[in-house]
C-alpha cells in the first residue's frame, strides 16, 4: 500500500482506539495491518486508572503495531510504571523522540521492532530501572542520541540489534549499573560518547567485565 493510501489514527483516534484495551487494539491492528499511527504529545498519565488497561500490562505490554509510522514524540508517561514488553512495533519508523518516563521502570523487555529508524533522540527517563533485556531491533539505525536517563539500572542484555548503526551519543546515565551482557550487535557501527556518572562508569566496567 503507497503510503499516501496507508491508514493514518490521529492523537486522538489512537487514544480512543488504546482506551478500548488490548485485545481491541490487536483485533484493529489484524485488520488493518498497514497504518501509521500517532500519539505525538499525548499526556498518558491521565489515563492510568482506566480499567480496560492492566495496571500490570500498562500502557502497551502484549500490544501489536501495523506496518507504518508509530509516533510517540513528546509525549508523557507520568510517574509510575511502563511496560511494552513483547510489544510487536512491525516494520517502519518507531519515534520517542523527547519522550518523558516518569519515575517508575521503563520496560521494553522482549519486544519486537521491524524494518525502520529506531529513535530515543532527547528522551527523558526517570529513576526507575530501564530495560531493553532481550529485545529485538530490525535492520534500521537505533538511536538513543542525548537521552537523560536517571538512577536506576539500565540494561541491554541479550537484546540483539540489526545491521543498521547503533548510536549512544551525548546519552546521559546516571549512578545506576548499565548492562550490555550477551549483546548481539549486527554489521552496522556502534557509536558512543555517552555522559556516564563516576558511579555508573564503575558499575558498567564491573556489570560487564566477566
Amino acid at each position: 500500500m503507497a503510503e499516501d493510501e496507508r491508514i493514518s489514527l490521529g492523537p486522538e483516534e489512537a487514544v480512543a482506539l488504546w482506551i478500548q484495551g488490548r485485545d481491541v487494539w490487536n483485533a484493529w491492528v489484524e485488520n488493518n495491518p498497514d497504518a501509521d499511527i500517532n500519539f505525538q504529545s499525548v499526556d498518558f498519565n491521565q489515563h492510568r486508572n482506566l480499567e480496560t488497561i492492566n495496571i500490570d500490562y500498562w500502557p502497551f505490554a502484549n500490544f501489536h503495531f501495523p506496518t507504518g509510522k508509530k509516533n510517540f514524540g513528546g509525549t508523557t508517561f507520568g510517574e509510575g510504571d511502563v511496560s511494552f514488553n513483547i510489544a510487536t512495533f512491525g516494520d517502519g519508523d518507531v519515534s520517542f523522540d523527547r519522550a518523558t518516563f516518569g519515575k517508575g521502570n521503563v520496560s521494553f523487555f522482549s519486544a519486537t521492532f521491524g524494518k525502520g529508524e529506531i529513535s530515543f533522540l532527547g528522551a527523558t527517563f526517570g529513576d526507575g530501572d530501564v530495560s531493553f533485556d532481550r529485545a529485538t531491533f530490525g535492520k534500521g539505525h537505533a538511536s538513543l542520541f542525548s537521552a537523560t536517563f536517571g538512577k536506576g539500572e539500565v540494561s541491554f542484555n541479550r537484546a540483539t540489534f540489526g545491521d543498521g548503526y547503533v548510536t549512544f551519543n551525548n546519552a546521559a546515565f546516571g549512578d545506576g549499573g548499565i548492562s550490555f551482557f550477551d549483546v548481539n550487535f549486527g554489521d552496522g557501527d556502534v557509536s558512543s560518547s555517552a555522559q556516564l556518572s563516576a558511579t555508573a562508569m564503575y558499575r558498567f566496567i564491573v556489570q560487564n567485565s566477566a
